[in-house]
């Protein structure tokens, strides 16, 4: 679904939800194809009365068939999409049935028709009615996590581990709740192949025929949806684990570049305490020879001695030398005055 319209589409309970947390990005956009498209939680509901007569259908929005045209669909108003055949799972069921009508139909009931409508919509999004011309979403996380894998080795920038990083919990969230939904859709499956192997029992009981022999029956087409979803299901949990595991060596990678700095680091101070040393030693002698070193007696067209000079440039040194050691030492010396000052009691008010 487009990035646009990811929020303030209302469905019947708790509306058009985001797949993972709220996100500028989320990790799947990374892949060429699905740039500027969110993955989103339809919520979809039907339901049908005990005589058989189906009573509601909750609307649904975005693209349910992955095509080379989806850049084309997500610029597409809502309505658009709902209508579109080659993008909407609803819209393909409206466009056969407007096109053959029940002629089609294993039986004509409206279980059949329910269970038709629940596996075209429960297995999307997939790319399997249009030519399987645009990657699933399983192949497009599999890309994503081998371009965070090449990132991961890539040469240190700033704050580049702290993208990576949020990429890759992005990417674990949204493979989470994927397995989670996947799972979910396999409890459903199940639970509608129990039901469906009931009303078939009973149909050959009572030696009712098909409308349709040739047609897909219930059975098949649970089978094929459960197939489907299954194989999502495994593939996710993989890339799951897969995605888990690399971000734990990526972390595991920080933490060895880590200890090298830190052993450069502690080479590098080794070196400066050295020089530190050294500088300390030799820099007094350096500065007492040039001082007391320096020849006054040929500064000649100067009414000035050479004791008016040591008092003026003594009293320059030895000022510069109090400025600096105060600065150098201002926040222990006011701790230290502060600790000293007596301190005020206080009264209180009864």
């Amino acid at each position: 679904m487009a990035y646009q319209i990811t929020n303030g589409i209302l469905g019947p309970m708790e509306g058009l939800q985001p797949i993972g947390r709220k996100i500028d990005r989320q990790a799947l956009s990374i892949h060429p194809f699905f740039r500027d498209s969110h993955l989103v939680r339809n919520v979809f509901r039907c339901f049908h009365r005990c005589d058989g007569i189906l009573l509601t259908l909750s609307p649904m929005a975005g693209i349910n068939f992955l095509d080379k045209k989806m850049s084309q669909h997500l610029s597409e108003p809502v309505n658009a999409i709902f209508d579109n055949e080659n993008a909407s799972a609803l819209g393909y069921i409206f466009a056969a049935f407007a096109d053959q009508g029940t002629s089609t139909w294993h039986r004509r009931t409206v279980e059949w028709f329910l269970t038709y409508l629940i596996t075209e919509v429960g297995v999307t999004p997939h790319a399997q009615r249009q030519g399987y011309n645009a990657p699933e979403l399983e192949n497009a996380y599999q890309s994503v996590i081998q371009d965070l894998k090449r990132r991961r080795h890539a040469p240190w920038r700033k704050n580049e581990t702290v993208r990576l990083v949020r990429d890759y919990l992005a990417c674990v969230d949204e493979l989470t709740i994927v397995k989670m939904i996947c799972q979910k859709q396999v409890d459903l499956f199940k639970g509608m192949q129990q039901d469906v192997r009931k009303f078939e029992t009973g149909d050959n009981r009572s030696r009712r025929s098909p409308d349709n022999s040739s047609g897909e029956s219930m059975t098949e087409r649970i089978k094929w949806a459960l197939t489907l979803v299954k194989g999502r299901h495994d593939a996710t949990e993989k890339l799951l684990i897969d995605a888990k595991q690399s971000m734990e060596a990526l972390f595991q990678l920080r933490s060895i570049e880590q200890n090298e700095l830190a052993i450069v680091s502690d080479s590098q101070n080794k070196a400066i305490f050295l020089f530190t040393g050294v500088t300390i030693v030799f820099l007094p002698l350096s500065f007492f020879t040039s001082y007391y070193g320096m020849n006054l007696s040929t500064i000649v067209n100067t009414p000035r001695t050479e004791g008016y000079f040591w008092r003026l440039c003594g009293s320059i040194a030895f000022f510069i030398v109090v400025v600096v050691t105060l600065g150098a030492f201002r926040h222990h010396l006011r701790n230290i005055w502060k600790s000293r000052r007596p301190v005020k009691p206080t009264y209180s008010m009864v």
